[in-house]
């Protein structure tokens, strides 16, 4: 029995009640050793296994003494680090003696789609798959993008096409992760962007911007802001602004430029005493421990 990518994530998802995610088929060089656990493929997971050791991704490989026709038994090993995209095998088969990684701990419920071969990517570099999926927490896709030892990121609203991903993914091509449980407000989010797009316009209405905003640990897109006048977000998006790319994908990027100002949230501003101005926090009052000099409060 040859083991498959797609055939590795369905076996996870039916056998583990825990959600880990598909990182991809590396080369064997990736191991600091070639050594680890065996263990019995049709009754435990190397995921499973490694979360109880408490680490973040798991390397599974054949045995390559169990090489038959109906091969049970594969090596498992766990560690921390994720493998560079250097050594990503372009293959729809992970047969020995490449490779199976999954990471552990997955930051939402997302699930390895497979990859495109053509598409428009604005690159966004992150550290790793991890960070990608952070960022794109809330959207229904993301993006991943290996160049020799670099990777980044991109979030979309948009589902790709089933008929146009790949089962070998390799550098160079967009590797495609869903998130399958979305937050009750996607579909009004989603329905409000995907106007604006039909438009052929920005994300949000003439004279206001797509601001990422943080709920609880995850960034999700809340709404259009207007910057000059938002007192909790004056003079900028304060998590980064979301902008639509043009191409076959659709690609939703997040920048970090021109952070704005929480007005409320200035030391010593009293909570009726601030405003946005232009773009600009306006203070008129302090606390009272607090005296105005030049628009800041200053400890007496």
């Amino acid at each position: 029995m040859k083991h498959t990518a797609t055939a590795a994530v369905l076996s996870v998802l039916f056998r583990s009640a825990y959600a880990y995610v598909y990182v991809g088929c590396f080369d064997p060089q990736i191991l600091p050793e070639q050594d680890g656990l065996l263990y019995d493929d049709y009754l435990d997971d190397c995921p499973d296994l490694c979360r109880v050791n408490g680490t973040a991704y798991s390397y599974s490989w054949p045995n390559p003494e169990d090489q038959g026709d109906f091969p049970t038994t594969r090596i498992c090993q766990c560690g921390n680090i994720q493998p560079s995209g250097i050594y990503l095998i372009p293959t729809s088969l992970c047969d020995y003696p490449f490779v199976e990684v999954y990471y552990l701990p997955s930051p939402g419920d997302w699930s390895y789609s497979g990859c495109l071969y053509n598409g428009t990517f604005v690159p966004n570099p992150v550290d790793d798959l991890v960070e990608c999926l952070i960022q794109c927490a809330g959207f229904p896709t993301a993006y991943v993008l290996y160049i020799d030892s670099t990777i980044s990121c991109s979030c979309s609203w948009d589902l790709p096409d089933p008929e146009a991903l790949q089962t070998i993914c390799g550098i160079g091509d967009l590797v495609v992760y869903s998130e399958t449980v979305l937050p009750s407000s996607f579909a009004r989010i989603s329905a409000t962007s995907r106007k604006f797009v039909a438009k052929g316009d920005e994300l949000c209405p003439r004279g206001l911007r797509a601001c990422s905003v943080w709920k609880s640990t995850e960034m999700a897109y809340e709404k259009c802001i207007d910057l000059e006048t938002e007192l909790e977000s004056s003079g900028g998006c304060l998590h980064g602004q979301l902008e639509m790319t043009s191409g076959l994908v659709n690609v939703i990027t997040r920048t970090d430029t021109n952070k704005g100002v929480d007005c409320a949230s200035l030391q010593g501003v009293r909570p009726d005493g601030v405003t946005c101005l232009s773009g600009a926090c306006l203070i008129f009052a302090c606390e009272e421990e607090y005296t105005l000099q030049n628009n800041l409060c200053l400890p007496r």
